[in-house]
């Protein structure tokens, strides 16, 4: 499987939370909002491509997630990067006549300009509950940690060289003119 698409035990709704802890590497915040969500699986997607990152709880989701960031994604950036709030929906198919196989909720990732730079987002598979408001405002308030973690790194600015001090101009000295003819 693509990704981080594991299994994992469920870390308690405590987990890395204390404020003498460091913070989170992207993988913690999946572990630690795939349980909070209750959700089948978590990832995040960039609209510059590659590979999504992902943490699931079964290969079920694991092929759930996957169908959904192949056959939906460009739809899903399209809906996000125009809404402040969470997009979801209680009815994705793999097919456009088939089945309903789960659930899914998403939220734009942005960087401090406001530019979307990914997609956050949960799914559940059919048999479970639907998304509620609860997980929406959970999956909002994380959004801001995801962003951070997959933002782009600025390099530092690199001061401006100093530059060399100008020679003094005057007094210019003039070379002698060859014979030149005398004023007169």
């Amino acid at each position: 499987m693509a990704g981080m698409s594991q299994s994992a035990p469920n870390p308690g709704p405590e987990a890395g939370r204390d404020s003498g802890a460091s913070p989170l590497s992207l993988t913690e915040t999946l572990r630690r909002a795939l349980a909070d969500l209750e959700a089948s699986a978590v990832g995040v997607a960039r609209p510059a491509g590659g590979k999504p990152k992902y943490f699931t709880r079964t290969a079920q989701a694991a092929k759930f997630f996957e169908d959904v960031v192949a056959t939906g994604l460009d739809a899903l950036y399209s809906q996000a990067s125009n809404s402040d709030a969470v997009v979801g929906t209680n009815r994705v198919r793999a097919e456009a006549n088939g089945p309903v196989l789960g659930r899914l909720i998403a939220v734009a990732l942005r960087d401090g300009s406001g530019r979307m730079i990914g997609l956050f987002m949960a799914v559940r598979t059919i048999d479970q509950a639907k998304f509620g408001t609860r997980e929406s405002q959970l999956l909002v308030s994380l959004s801001a940690q995801v962003a951070a973690q997959i933002a782009p790194r600025r390099e530092a600015a690199v001061p401006a060289r100093k530059p060399a001090a100008p020679t003094p101009a005057w007094p210019a000295v003039v070379p002698p003119a060859a014979s030149a003819p005398a004023p007169g």
